[in-house]
């Protein structure tokens, strides 16, 4: 992916974490099912990311060399998830567990999939994965550039706020995919 030129704007970011309890309630059965993707390349990679991220100015991926972004995506404690309904794509989700708590990176859903209640049942297939490998609790963030929806959607889901701050966000002029 080329571009012209990279911008910085502050934003206002939220961290918020989720801690998994025993009695963690169950998703209702669902019709989606979440597959590890193992094997994936840069550019099949980078277009999932653009497809959801686009319309939010993900970046940081973009901006990786395609040796970084190589690497990230053959590291064992990185795991990225699609979620699919039926046979069909409708979004993804993505782990970091190299630190002591572990992270979602990004979660997000295609635009054509959008208010159709696979957000819950999304962060649910997120939660399970984490559960079976005995993580106790989960942490993410998101800005005042992403979806407008994505903050609300958090908090509904059992996150809660531990820290705010302002920090310049990359913005792509000129992408070309």
């Amino acid at each position: 992916m080329d571009y012209k030129e990279v911008i910085y704007k502050a934003a206002s970011v939220w961290y918020l974490r989720k801690t998994f309890i025993s009695t963690e309630p169950s998703p209702q059965q669902s019709e989606l099912k979440c597959v590890k993707q193992n094997k994936l390349s840069n550019q099949e990679y980078l277009k999932m990311y653009y497809a959801i991220g686009g319309l939010w100015n993900w970046s940081s991926r973009i901006l990786m060399t395609p040796k970084e972004l190589e690497e990230l995506l053959g590291n064992s404690k990185h795991e990225i998830y699609y979620v699919y309904n039926k046979e069909e794509i409708i979004g993804y989700f993505e782990f970091d567990f190299s630190a002591k708590e572990a992270e979602i990176v990004y979660f997000g859903i295609l635009p054509q999939f959008y208010s159709k209640g696979y957000g819950r049942k999304m962060m649910h297939l997120a939660f399970q994965q984490l559960i079976k490998k005995g993580e106790a609790s989960i942490f993410l963030h998101t800005c005042s550039k992403d979806s407008p929806a994505a903050l609300p959607f958090y908090k509904k889901m059992g996150f809660t706020i531990y820290n705010k701050t302002i920090e310049d966000q990359a913005i792509i002029i000129g992408l070309e995919i």
